[in-house]
């Protein structure tokens, strides 16, 4: 505003012409004449960056469409828009509804979301990873996943690896992922094969803590023991390919022998099915939120697993 306003004096000093005045500020004199025009209509207020927004917007959502989207949100507070927009396209198939975003935006405007709460992580390990030449020099440790056996008990496989040989040093099955189950299988493959230099690991509980420096209770167990704790790239995506690659090593050559030899086939892991596009019951439940609750109550009935076998 304040080189605007130079300008505009600068063109009514007498003597002056608009073209030099418009040479001496590197302006175009169709931008002159314009901020000259609009001081003479607003004064010092017209020189102010006016609005660009369209003042007609043809493909904007009516009134009447957002208020179908905001009566089905209030019946059902839970809804998201993708589900709002699938039960709106099965009661009323004639209209064109707007896109699951643009519901999604309209809720905000009207205050009926909750901002997810952002989730405190470990602070990201900023020491170089040591150099792996031999065996012992770092171990991998890692958690595979959680899966009901066949007799529906809990399991939680630990897998500890040498990041060298990629000999596999412990594959363990435990009820839970604490210090209290870890440390011990820590401790009996630290007598047993000797300690080695660093012990790398991904940064979930209980490997890292969103504490100092990320340590938690089990990782100040191993400084004691006299081994250095590593951890990956927070996120599975950062994590590069090389810091990867022993974890998913182990997990392929490891995996189908949990636990006590047992096949894979018979430790089914529950699978949710996928909805079809826009598929909901009369009540408006999707086919995976159905899945989910029989999952959840155990009366999904006599299920078959992948290799034909019944599940009890």
């Amino acid at each position: 505003v304040d080189e605007r306003m130079r300008f505009v004096i600068a063109v009514e000093r007498e003597g002056s012409t608009l073209a030099v005045v418009c040479r001496e500020f590197g302006v175009s004199r169709r931008t002159g004449y314009k901020w000259l025009e609009r001081y003479r209509e607003g004064g010092v207020a017209g020189l102010v960056d006016r609005s660009r927004a369209p003042l007609h917007r043809p493909h904007a959502m009516s009134a009447e469409i957002a208020e179908f989207c905001l009566a089905v949100r209030r019946e059902h507070p839970t809804w998201g828009p993708i589900k709002v927009k699938a039960w709106l396209e099965r009661r009323r198939p004639r209209i064109e509804w707007p896109a699951a975003s643009t519901i999604g935006a309209l809720f905000d405007r009207q205050g009926l979301t909750v901002q997810r709460r952002l989730r405190r992580r470990s602070p990201p390990s900023s020491a170089p990873f040591a150099a792996c030449g031999a065996a012992n020099h770092v171990w991998c440790m890692d958690f595979k996943g959680w899966f009901l056996t066949g007799d529906g008990t809990h399991c939680e496989p630990l897998t500890l690896s040498d990041a060298h040989s990629r000999y596999l040093l412990r594959c363990q099955a435990l009820p839970r992922t604490d210090t209290d189950h870890v440390w011990p299988v820590l401790d009996a493959a630290f007598r047993e094969f000797g300690l080695p230099l660093r012990l790398r690991s991904d940064n979930g509980s209980p490997f890292a803590s969103r504490g100092a420096g990320g340590l938690s209770q089990l990782s100040v167990k191993v400084i004691k023991a006299g081994v250095l704790p590593e951890r990956i790239a927070p996120g599975r995506r950062l994590a590069t390919p090389a810091e990867n690659d022993a974890r998913g090593k182990c997990t392929r050559t490891s995996v189908p022998a949990i636990p006590g030899g047992k096949p894979l086939g018979r430790l089914v892991q529950r699978r949710l099915p996928r909805p079809e596009a826009g598929e909901m019951r009369a009540d408006g439940t999707a086919p995976c939120e159905r899945a989910r609750r029989e999952s959840i109550r155990g009366d999904g009935g006599n299920r078959r697993s992948d290799h034909g076998r019944h599940v009890p």
